[in-house]
């Protein structure tokens, strides 16, 4: 007699080993809660939220030129991509080297541009990877910490109310979402652009590219050196081939940045009036919440959860944060190996 068992909201068949992802069709609609991307059922979701799997997004689109086969296959791609990486949880899985990435590599999300788009500011003149990798980080690590925010910005701050009354009101949409890159290389040098430095920032823009297609609105280059303007045909390909990029001197930087920026949205440390120091918006204490509430494994639903073997029902608690009995599944899913899920 089968047995099916309810396990961080997957349907385990422990007769066979197998996934039972749960009872939803390619026209179901993904949502974003409790820190995951589930259907209204609560098993995993390997598309963004507001999407399902039968209807490829305008953005996919609008990516492959309208060519239909092609976004279609993009799409495809994308949905295996996000199984593949369970997307669709990251928010719960464990980041233990949030800090050191952030120390290592400083960036911090600071407001919004004046059509809705928050802003992510970079400092890769001050990047510094050899400690973090002797820490036991790796390029890898670091491209999961750039999904990781990637989903945050998508699922959590595209939806704030200031950014949705910018966008006329209308729902946040995957189709619609961007962000704006003020990327600043105050200290750079040559030995920045090499490297550790560029291959992550390559990995980074390869993903950007490939899963969350024309999501980057804008780059703008702030405090660049005289030299960064001859050097820059040797290192604009980290960036995805459709971003314009700005190169913005030092005295320049300011102006540049309120084209699209808002005064009060820019920190005081770029010349702004905003109330916020930079790494301590609002945006960012929430990025860092997250990450906390990941990492002691808490879990919003603290109900136990049913055993269902056929005629009986038995309560376990591996779903209910902080339990010391918690169980673990590792099995396998039917099909061929590039449906195989990694639990």
């Amino acid at each position: 007699q089968d047995t099916t068992v309810m396990i961080d909201k997957l349907v385990v068949n422990t007769s066979t080993n197998v996934i039972e992802y749960g009872d939803h069709s390619d026209t179901d609609i993904a949502e974003y809660r409790e820190n995951r991307c589930v259907y209204s059922n609560g098993s995993p979701s390997f598309v963004p939220q507001g999407h399902c799997e039968a209807a490829i997004p305008k953005t996919v689109l609008r990516c492959c030129n309208e060519n239909e086969k092609k976004a279609s296959a993009m799409w495809i791609k994308m949905q295996k991509w996000r199984k593949e990486n369970n997307v669709w949880r990251i928010h719960t899985t464990p980041q233990p080297f949030y800090s050191r990435i952030k120390e290592a590599y400083p960036h911090f999300i600071h407001g919004y541009s004046k059509i809705g788009n928050p802003v992510l500011y970079e400092k890769p003149g001050k990047m510094n990877l050899k400690e973090l990798f002797r820490s036991g980080c790796s390029i890898e690590d670091m491209v999961q910490h750039y999904i990781f925010c990637m989903e945050y910005f998508s699922n959590a701050v595209c939806l704030k109310e200031d950014i949705r009354r910018l966008h006329g009101g209308k729902p946040h949409s995957y189709d619609t979402w961007k962000n704006l890159i003020i990327m600043d290389v105050t200290g750079i040098s040559l030995s920045h652009l090499s490297g550790d430095v560029v291959k992550y920032l390559t990995r980074a823009g390869e993903v950007n590219n490939n899963y969350y297609p024309d999501s980057m609105a804008r780059v703008l280059v702030v405090n660049a050196p005289f030299w960064l303007a001859g050097a820059w045909s040797g290192i604009k390909g980290v960036f995805p081939e459709s971003i314009t990029v700005d190169i913005l001197s030092t005295s320049k930087a300011l102006n540049g940045m309120k084209k699209y920026i808002d005064e009060d949205q820019i920190p005081k440390e770029y010349g702004g009036t905003s109330c916020f120091q930079e790494g301590d918006h609002p945006f960012e204490v929430e990025l860092r919440e997250l990450v906390a509430m990941a990492d002691k494994g808490e879990k919003f639903d603290s109900q136990p959860i049913l055993v269902k073997t056929g005629t009986m029902n038995e309560s376990i608690t591996s779903d209910t944060p902080n339990n010391k009995d918690q169980k673990f599944f590792s099995g396998k899913v039917e099909g061929s190996e590039d449906d195989k899920l990694n639990f």
